[in-house]
């Protein structure tokens, strides 16, 4: 059994280029569907669809200006920066929204998203 189509969570004019060599590598065409928004957000009508670490209406409850933090795909900050990155961020009492890529999530302090759950937000 093979499928016959693979499809990705994103615009293809968001990723054209990653989405044109997944086609031309893989055997099966590979279609962009997205983003896609989780029943939770829209209609409820997915019982477990309840839960993915973040409320897509963050922004709406912060009565202060939100900070956002993001170094792009092809940064990558010493363990130590991030460390005091985070620290900074928690310390200066501002809201924050902090983009940080999987890869690079293994460098924040442990239990940093929990601490800071009240004024931050991290999203991959």
């Amino acid at each position: 059994d093979e499928a016959d189509f693979v499809l990705v969570n994103s615009y293809y004019e968001f990723e054209d280029k990653v989405v044109d060599t997944m086609s031309r590598e893989w055997p099966t065409p590979v279609l962009t569907i997205g983003p896609t928004v989780p029943s939770l957000y829209l209609d409820n009508r997915i019982e477990y669809d309840k839960d993915y670490g973040l409320n897509l209406f963050y922004l709406d409850n912060i009565a202060r200006i939100t900070h956002l933090v993001a170094f792009g795909s092809m940064a990558c900050l010493p363990n130590t920066q991030m460390e005091e990155l985070a620290w900074g961020l928690k310390a200066c009492g501002y809201d924050f929204l902090w983009v940080v890529r999987a890869s690079e999530e293994d460098k924040l302090p442990s239990g940093f998203a929990e601490e800071v759950r009240e004024t931050g937000l991290l999203v991959g």
